[in-house]
């Protein structure tokens, strides 16, 4: 508490003595006869003390006793102080009181603004901030006719933004009918990693797997389930996750495992597991033609039509010698593609290979072009019809054959 006065002698005083009550450890201060003020430390806390002056000057002089003044010392500030962050842009104070009747609580941001509160409470959220940010406070409270110190400062940070969902989740490959690959686009910065879900036909999603953090922002993840059930239908949902958020989930299309024929369904002379490299509906007759070659390297390659529920295939063509990757309707039948499985002629260049099926059987066409460049056997050559013209297009390379015959 600070007290202040007047000397009104003549002369300057030599002492000043201030007298305090209650008294407790001293109720007598003994000043220097220039002093006009003084400021009283370590008195309780919401108590009137009484005060009077009296000056006294040289040749045994002194003044009247001044007038009694009287003080109230503030309460006893808010302690134990602890902040927390909840959000990405709140962060929630809490105290301890150390005062009766208080009827109006004010927080303060440390160089910001103030939250000022109608009721006793010993909490509160301070909204409004930015993520990932330290931040400091303090606090004080009010009862009638009069008010706390502000209380010592505490600090915590804000958490960091919400994540952002993945996008563009796709199916990239059907293996065979026990194994596909799924990628999806990563948008978020500050992901701890993503959380992957899959669902089997009308069954509840259940947790798959959890990626870690893929890399930058606008990269691809991809993962690949080895264990599908032939005949069954699976869906994917991803989210992205961090330490105290995530996203929206997003899902993926439909994964039918019907899509992909099992090789050993088909009386052929193969140990492979699997079949199928490409699938088209056929809205003629309904179903699926499939095309695809035996990847055990015996260069066996065969169009095949299964119904819509992925059962009765029917071997419509085997083709020996070409590696099919590729399947589009054409007129009233099909168009496959693929390569030759022996390079012919010089190694820099490989032979695609296409034809046409009509619906009643006949393969009315085959045709083959040169292509510069080795191309893998595990490359996928695409084939598609526009407008009557068959174009087939090796896809690691920068180049499109079109044949109109």
């Amino acid at each position: 508490m600070l007290l202040t006065w007047r000397n009104n002698g003549d002369d300057d005083p030599i002492l000043v003595l201030v007298f305090k009550s209650p008294a407790e450890q001293n109720g007598v201060t003994r000043l220097d006869g220039n002093s006009e003020s003084y400021r009283f430390d370590n008195l309780n806390p919401a108590t009137w003390y009484i005060f009077r002056v009296l000056c006294f000057y040289a040749g045994d002089q002194h003044s009247d006793t001044s007038a009694v003044v009287e003080g109230l010392t503030w309460l006893a500030p808010p302690t134990e102080l602890r902040a927390t962050g909840v959000a990405d842009d709140s962060i929630r104070i809490a105290w301890r009181n150390n005062a009766e009747g208080i009827q109006r609580v004010e927080v303060q941001r440390i160089e910001g603004n103030t939250i000022s509160i109608n009721n006793p409470v010993d909490t509160c959220r301070f909204p409004g901030l930015e993520p990932l940010t330290d931040y400091s406070f303090r606090v004080r409270y009010f009862t009638q006719g009069n008010q706390s110190a502000w209380s010592e400062d505490v600090s915590a940070t804000t958490w960091e933004a919400p994540p952002e969902a993945p996008t563009q989740f796709r199916v990239d490959s059907l293996f065979s009918s026990e194994h596909v690959s799924l990628s999806f686009q990563d948008n978020a910065n500050a992901e701890t990693g993503f959380r992957i879900q899959r669902r089997e036909n009308d069954g509840e999603f259940e947790d798959f797997r959890v990626l870690g953090q893929i890399g930058d922002e606008g990269e691809r993840a991809s993962f690949e389930d080895e264990e599908l059930t032939y005949g069954s239908t699976y869906r994917y949902r991803v989210k992205s996750e961090s330490e105290h958020y995530s996203s929206v989930w997003l899902e993926s299309p439909d994964v039918l495992s019907t899509f992909v024929v099992q090789w050993e369904r088909f009386p052929y002379e193969s140990n492979a597991d699997d079949f199928g490299m490409d699938v088209v509906l056929d809205h003629n007759q309904g179903g699926y033609y499939v095309v695809g070659r035996s990847p055990d390297g015996d260069g066996l390659s065969a169009i095949i039509h299964i119904d819509n529920n992925g059962e009765n295939g029917e071997v419509l063509q085997t083709v020996r010698g070409v590696y099919l990757n590729a399947i589009d309707l054409y007129r009233e039948g099909i168009v496959v593609a693929g390569r030759w499985r022996v390079p012919q002629g010089s190694q820099d260049y490989q032979f695609a290979y296409c034809g046409t099926r009509q619906s009643n059987g006949e393969s009315i066409r085959e045709y083959s072009c040169t292509v510069r460049g080795a191309l893998d056997v595990n490359e996928i050559m695409d084939v598609k019809t526009i407008d009557g013209t068959i174009y087939w297009v090796p896809r690691c390379l920068v180049w499109v054959a079109r044949n109109s015959g």
